[in-house]
């Protein structure tokens, strides 16, 4: 059974008060069978998109949501 998946990639940033905050740069939605295959999908999806090698280049983080 595939299961749908979100993926929101952060970069860590300062804000106007200095404070460090998780600003989104991205959010992908797929669906897989596994978590693994997502997250590849995902990341290669997202370093495509941007031309890079490697997501972390353009991103620091990823928070991964599982949906109905």
């Amino acid at each position: 059974m595939m299961s749908k998946y979100v993926f929101t990639f952060f970069k860590r940033v300062a804000d106007a008060t200095g404070h460090e905050i998780e600003a989104p740069q991205d959010s992908i939605e797929l669906s897989s069978i596994t978590l693994r295959d997502a997250i590849e999908s995902a990341t290669r999806h997202f370093a495509e998109k941007r031309h890079v090698r490697d997501w972390s280049l353009r991103a620091d983080g990823i928070a991964i949501s599982l949906t109905a």
